[in-house]
């Protein structure tokens, strides 16, 4: 049946033991326009690289939203006081190169299918050369053992699952930013 095959390919980024490790080729996706909005709190510089796998997600049958990109200086502290951050410093959200991706059916919710999808997001995500969240199990972790407990470790996935970023960014893009 067609439409079983995007199920399947989904399932296979989630139960390959080495999913987040594998280097694979650039996901088939386009470079037309994703239609979320928060797109545009992004650098253009990271936009090009998320915005394909955005693409890709959709296209393996999930429906992908970015619940935050840009954070000010002022939001980042104030998600560090409410346990949502780790620093309060500015980062990668303050510097327009990261966004928290979610499935608008599950948002945040610890399911076998949202799983599949913070799967399918870290494994494109690593693929494109960027970091995802869902790779850091905590300092000396691993997927078998740890360090940072998380709902998420039972799949095999680190503890922020909906997080990606631009890996190494140039000293130039590491500066707050303000979109538009």
């Amino acid at each position: 049946m067609p439409d079983d095959k995007p199920e399947a390919e989904a399932e296979a980024l989630v139960v390959a033991p080495t999913w987040a490790m594998e280097e694979t080729a650039q996901p088939a996706a386009t470079r037309e326009a994703f239609p979320d909005p928060k797109l545009n709190e992004l650098r253009p510089e990271f936009r090009a690289l998320l915005e394909p796998i955005l693409v890709e997600l959709a296209r393996l049958g999930f429906q992908p939203k970015i619940s935050n990109a840009y954070r000010s200086v002022e939001e980042q502290a104030k998600k560090k006081a409410q346990g949502f951050a780790k620093s309060a410093r500015p980062g990668a959200h303050t510097w327009g190169l990261a966004a928290d991706v979610i499935d608008r059916r599950w948002g945040w919710k610890v399911t076998e299918e949202n799983a599949k999808f913070f799967g399918a997001l870290c494994r494109l995500s690593v693929a494109a050369g960027l970091v995802c969240g869902g790779t850091w199990f905590g300092k000396g972790g691993t997927r078998e053992r740890p360090t940072h407990p998380s709902p998420w470790n039972h799949w095999k996935l680190g503890w922020d699952v909906a997080h990606v970023e631009m890996r190494n960014p140039p000293a130039a893009l590491r500066r707050e930013y303000r979109p538009g």
